[in-house]
């Protein structure tokens, strides 16, 4: 049976010990079932905080197991889950959350201050929390009303999953909103088109405020069964130990992230003997009424252009 809501695929998944999230930080490992018994648990906190089905929370969390925490456990409690930049300005936390009427945001200890500095002024209603998580006490949410709630019925296929903002190049920020059906099937296309099984390893250094880190990176690897690596941070001269450490197949990033921050060669001597990027096209294609996977309702396909990396030796047995 397909996935069709981010809960489903979850699920799916429920009884898999195999790894799914490593942080090559803090050395943390997530097994997709602990996974899935993290993100309800954080899902029944987040319900005790008051919040209800299509109620905005936004996430103001770096990179890494607390971020994906808090935004499956959003979803999982019918919310529409809105990640924003952690280098974000107060003024501009202000205005996504006066905006999008967030009615939570969950912060980590380094966005919190800049988070609080216009709290409460303006039209914004958003209670703010912190998250945590290590492996022995699990994910916890801090600085709010503490307990768990019961859930109410599960969100269907189009219930509203994901609110972006656009950066505000050109003119003020707007947001987009992504149904879960939308997400699973771009899930799947990125999956299907990549080959993508158990045995690969993807290491993510897109920021998981994009929608590129989220479903590229996240989301097809939870439908496949592979493992990700997510760092806090990319960074150029960690990207090939993060790849020899943890036998990484499969990485993608923007053209931008090339050019801007050049990776550095692949010599001898680095245990990689067969590295290649190619660039490659793909594109999600709506298979229901849902919107592309960036842009609005009215747009029923994208194109985006990835760097994707393949290392043959380091492919899982």
């Amino acid at each position: 049976m397909a996935a069709d809501t981010l809960i489903e695929l979850m699920e799916a998944r429920a009884s898999d010990t195999g790894p799914f999230l490593i942080s090559p930080e803090t050395g943390a490992e997530l097994s997709f079932r602990r996974f899935r018994e993290e993100a309800h648990r954080v899902a029944g906190q987040i319900a005790a905080e008051g919040i209800q089905p299509g109620d905005r929370v936004a996430i103001a969390v770096s990179n890494g197991i607390e971020v994906l925490l808090a935004f499956f456990g959003a979803t999982e409690a019918g919310a529409m889950a809105m990640p924003l930049n952690p280098d974000l300005k107060p003024d501009e936390y202000d205005f996504a959350l006066e905006h999008s009427g967030s009615r939570l945001t969950i912060c980590a200890p380094g966005t919190l201050d800049r988070v609080r500095a216009k709290a409460g002024t303006g039209k914004r209603q958003d209670s703010i929390v912190g998250i945590s998580f290590n492996p022995r006490d699990g994910a916890t949410l801090e600085g709010g009303r503490g307990g768990s709630a019961s859930l109410q019925a599960a969100p269907g296929p189009d219930a509203e999953a994901l609110l972006l903002y656009t950066s505000g190049t050109t003119s003020a920020p707007k947001g987009v909103e992504i149904s879960h059906r939308n997400l699973t099937v771009s899930a799947k296309n990125v999956a299907e088109w990549y080959n993508l099984s158990e045995r690969d390893v993807t290491a993510c250094v897109m920021p998981l405020f994009h929608v590129h880190g989220l479903v590229a990176s996240v989301m097809a690897s939870l439908l496949s069964g592979g493992t990700v690596i997510v760092p806090q941070r990319f960074s150029a001269s960690n990207f090939w130990p993060i790849i020899r450490a943890y036998g990484v197949t499969r990485a993608t990033s923007i053209t931008q992230m090339r050019h801007e921050r050049p990776l550095p060669t692949v010599g001898s001597g680095q245990g990689i003997s067969h590295a290649w990027m190619r660039t490659a096209m793909y594109r999600s294609l709506a298979e229901s009424k849902s919107s592309s996977i960036v842009a609005a309702r009215r747009y029923r396909r994208l194109r985006w252009t990835t760097f994707w990396l393949r290392i043959r030796r380091s492919r899982k047995q």
